[in-house]
């Protein structure tokens, strides 16, 4: 045996280990990918997630966005309108959050905007996957109602007629709708009075939603708003005060009627104990440490943003 044979076959030991690394690897991934397929898709506790919803809870927010797209990503299921149902609700109301708490600030307001748009994109699917939910013609008629407010005209009212094409949809759908009544009487509190809106014109239809549901605590709300718009010349404080106090019985835990409407229009008695650390979404380490959704307005970036401004360090 010469050396140009010794030297053959130490190469050939080696490329044999190497072979040997790489099959292991592979098997490897195999094994993790069968395990991957047969992990059930996580839960969605509905329970807890409407008490995110009405809390404005934004770490369970961003844990519920995630866990709505993996079911999403998960095989067709008949549910799948109503994954992408909930994450339209989740953008448009944290969009509303960040719309209150913006006070003028740039970054947020265009963040609020953002997640319009990614409500009314979600709310587009689920009428897409199913054509008899009339909830999701209500929804996407709110989403282009909030969107009125940041547009002008011509725009302003293509969106106003995109408006009242979803809520005629979603009451042929449902005749006893009462979101259907409260988002015309929204779009008729932002829609200018030459183009036949107003205040006088949106107080019937919010009173149309409460006769179909008197426990409709959105309608009362609404109700609430509505009298105390500066450009109302009925507005009436104590009237306001009543709706609002009416909304906060039904729904006490709500982020938006716990806050008030004006110094004047105020519950003081429902903000006992409701400190400001759950209001902002229990402001801590955890809620930072989450990765970020990879869309430049995301959920979590948007968190990040405002904790640093709702919970500085001391």
């Amino acid at each position: 045996m010469n050396i140009c044979s010794i030297e053959k076959m130490i190469k050939q030991k080696k490329h044999s280990k190497r072979y040997t690394k790489w099959l292991i690897f592979l098997v490897l991934i195999i094994l993790l990918h069968e395990v991957a397929a047969q992990t059930p898709p996580p839960s969605l506790d509905h329970e807890k997630l409407e008490k995110a919803l009405t809390t404005i809870d934004l770490f369970e927010l961003h844990r519920y966005e995630t866990i709505l797209k993996e079911l999403l990503n998960s095989k067709s299921s008949p549910s799948h309108y109503l994954y992408n149902f909930y994450l339209g609700r989740i953008h448009l109301r944290t969009a509303l959050y960040y719309e209150s708490k913006s006070k003028g600030n740039k970054t947020l307001l265009e963040t609020s905007e953002y997640l319009i748009n990614q409500a009314r994109d979600k709310f587009k699917r689920v009428v897409r996957e199913n054509d008899d939910f009339s909830d999701g013609y209500v929804y996407l008629a709110m989403a282009y109602a909030q969107k009125i407010k940041y547009v002008g005209y011509p725009t302003l009212l293509r969106y106003a007629k995109r408006v009242d094409k979803n809520t005629k949809k979603a009451l042929e759908k449902d005749p006893n709708s009462p979101g259907a009544y409260l988002v015309k009487g929204i779009q008729a509190m932002y829609k200018p009075p030459d183009h036949g809106g107003g205040v006088d014109k949106s107080i019937p239809l919010l009173l149309k939603s409460l006769k179909l549901d008197p426990a409709f605590h959105e309608g009362y709300y609404w109700l609430a708003r509505a009298y105390v718009q500066n450009s109302f010349k009925g507005r009436d404080e104590e009237k306001s005060k009543d709706y609002l106090l009416k909304a906060l019985q039904l729904s006490p835990d709500d982020y938006f009627y716990q806050l008030g409407l004006t110094p004047d229009v105020q519950i003081p008695e429902h903000k006992k104990g409701r400190k400001d650390s759950k209001k902002q979404g229990k402001c801590n380490s955890k809620h930072n440490r989450a990765s970020h959704f990879g869309s430049p307005y995301s959920l979590q970036r948007a968190h990040n943003f405002s904790a640093s401004i709702f919970c500085p360090i001391d």
